[in-house]
């Protein structure tokens, strides 16, 4: 077996056991709280029984080398989500989500400018509408 083909066999346990032991966590909810928590457990299990059964039948795949350019892009986001958290804690929910909104898409380089106005407003319009007047939740 390739060394490619094991690790992806060595991760898919390593996950099997992580969704296992998150599926026990699910058992102290109270009623239908597990719900939700465990339909995303059951995609993640689907999911990883197709990356297993995949290292199983891909005897030809080649390693993948590991290059410092390809992780600047997800710490970028990792960073953003943490000063998001950050932002939500000191000024609140929509000023917080405003910032995170236009900087992730100023990332993604989206154009034209306007549309990220838009994207943006219409987020915080259905977010206060769904969640301030219909569910009468206080963000």
């Amino acid at each position: 077996m390739r060394k490619a083909n094991k690790q992806g066999l060595i991760i898919g346990v390593v996950l099997y056991a992580f969704i296992v032991f998150c599926w026990m966590c699910t058992n102290s909810f109270v009623g239908d709280a597990a719900l939700f928590p465990r339909m995303i457990l059951v995609l993640f299990a689907v999911l990883n029984t197709i990356m297993v059964i995949q290292a199983f039948l891909n005897k030809k795949q080649e390693e993948s080398k590991f290059h410092a350019k390809d992780a600047v892009m997800p710490l970028v986001y990792f960073a953003g989500v943490v000063v998001y958290v950050i932002l939500f804690a000191l000024i609140g929910y929509f000023p917080a989500t405003v910032i995170m909104l236009i900087a992730f898409f100023l990332i993604l380089k989206v154009r034209p400018y306007w549309l990220i106005a838009a994207l943006t407003g219409g987020y915080c319009l259905f977010v206060y509408l769904l969640f301030v007047l219909w569910l009468k939740t206080r963000i």
